[in-house]
């Protein structure tokens, strides 16, 4: 990954922070523009309703989820250098990370599956694995991102989610319905993610390297 002289390691990290913490925050409200939208056509199909309903259902999650992860994706491959991540590639990987993740922790909350933290745990590698097959191409040994992914979002969870177990829940205060939900979660994925990919790359102009 290349990166110009001037851009400063700090300056990328803070711009990755920043990309994905904007990128939750517009993901939230396309989702939300989404639901809607197929709300209305539900309303508006009428007797087909009960016919279509079954599609609905899966249709609807599928597309919110893969809005949201696209809108994420976009907003971080901002930072990117994009010669070396194609962004239909890059997007299409996200949104799919999303849908897949999504369908398996539901899945396995069913089975009781204790802890929002440990959920988010299994959030980032699911999505990371995704993201991992666009990024191998400019490195074939960038499997380190899918535990950095694990880490981000597990302790995203683990902070911020108004669980008996976070650190917030503690406190006895419900913070699943607060807009500063997503600022924190998305600073505490962005700045860890991006020190796992600050780390690894040697900020060299000119050059291509191989980060590992």
């Amino acid at each position: 990954m290349k990166r110009p002289k001037s851009l400063s390691v700090f300056a990328f990290w803070t711009g990755w922070t920043f990309l994905t913490i904007t990128g939750l925050l517009l993901a939230l409200l396309a989702s939300i523009m989404i639901y809607v939208i197929f709300g209305v056509i539900v309303v508006e199909l009428g007797p087909l309703e009960m016919i279509l309903s079954p599609i609905y259902v899966l249709a609807s999650p599928a597309a919110i989820f893969f809005i949201f992860g696209g809108v994420l994706g976009y907003c971080q491959w901002i930072s990117l250098d994009r010669r070396n991540m194609p962004l239909r590639n890059w997007l299409v990987a996200n949104g799919l990370g999303w849908i897949l993740a999504i369908f398996i922790l539901v899945y396995m909350s069913a089975f009781e599956v204790p802890g929002v933290p440990l959920l988010g745990f299994m959030l980032g590698p699911i999505i990371g694995f995704m993201q991992w097959f666009v990024m191998r191409a400019w490195n074939k040994r960038a499997m380190w991102w899918i535990g950095i992914n694990a880490l981000g979002y597990g302790l995203a969870a683990y902070i911020v989610l108004g669980d008996q177990t976070s650190l917030l829940g503690q406190t006895g205060m419900n913070y699943s319905h607060s807009p500063g939900l997503l600022l924190i979660a998305g600073g505490v994925v962005g700045a860890i993610t991006g020190l796992g990919l600050v780390w690894p790359i040697k900020w060299q102009s000119g050059e291509n390297p191989d980060p590992m």
